[in-house]
């Protein structure tokens, strides 16, 4: 990239998609990143000294507050914004309970519009100064799932958010685009799905033929925060490898 002091925030950096993308933006040598997560001690394993890592719940406004006048003290106000933060509760509505309705919202709708008002909050509104925002949602937010009616639809409300704010806040500078996973193997979820998919992350049900991988994500990421993306914006990006438009039964 050619951006100069472009100041990075990247929420759930500690994950295996996020760790991704905090080490491939890591390798520009302009850019600095805040990087955010609620895994204590977390450490970004790269041997960039541009990194400044916080453990915080994302979700809590006065624990963003404090975060972000930190970063500004030490780095400086924000440039780009990504999340990869969120909370997957794979279960039919008829057997969740309430206390899974509220963990939902607070890590895959709250800890967004917390996020993204904080960031708002402290970048330059400069239409002159390009700005990003990129939300990770999923999948499961553009197509029906019955086995996780809830989680689903906050996804679904996240790309309304990434939307909405685009026609908002257009005007100040800010691109606001989302990217939707399907199923990524990370190591949380590497031994479970070698169970399913021996060849792993080769699947030939799938158009593209494999599973997504995190450098997949990465990828894009870069893509949108790329110069080349700069009439994108409002737009969900679905990283799939086509899963999502394969009809079932």
């Amino acid at each position: 990239m050619q951006d100069t002091g472009r100041i990075t925030w990247i929420v759930g950096a500690a994950g295996g998609i996020g760790e991704a993308i905090s080490k491939d933006l890591a390798t520009d040598v302009s850019r600095r990143l805040c990087l955010v997560d609620r895994k204590k001690r977390y450490h970004l394993k790269t041997d960039s000294d541009k990194c400044q890592c916080w453990h915080l719940d994302a979700s809590d406004s006065e624990e963003v507050q404090r975060f972000a006048k930190q970063a500004r003290s030490l780095v400086g106000p924000p440039v780009d914004l990504v999340l990869t933060a969120g909370l997957v509760v794979s279960k039919r509505l008829e057997k969740s309970t309430c206390r899974e309705f509220d963990m939902l919202y607070r890590d895959n709708l709250r800890l967004p519009l917390v996020i993204c008002k904080q960031f708002f909050d402290d970048c330059d509104k400069s239409r002159s100064i390009q700005k990003n925002i990129i939300l990770l949602t999923s999948n499961a937010g553009v197509i029906a799932r019955p086995h996780q009616v809830a989680y689903a639809c906050m996804k679904a409300a996240v790309a309304s958010l990434v939307s909405s704010l685009a026609a908002a806040w257009g005007r100040f500078g800010i691109r606001v685009n989302g990217i939707a996973p399907g199923t990524v193997v990370v190591p949380r979820n590497r031994n479970a799905l070698k169970r399913a998919f021996p060849d792993l992350p080769l699947d030939d049900t799938r158009p593209s033929g494999r599973l997504a991988e995190p450098k997949d994500v990465a990828n894009t990421v870069r893509f949108l925060l790329s110069h080349e993306s700069a009439q994108i914006t409002g737009h969900v990006i679905v990283v799939d490898g086509g899963n999502s438009l394969q009809v079932r039964q």
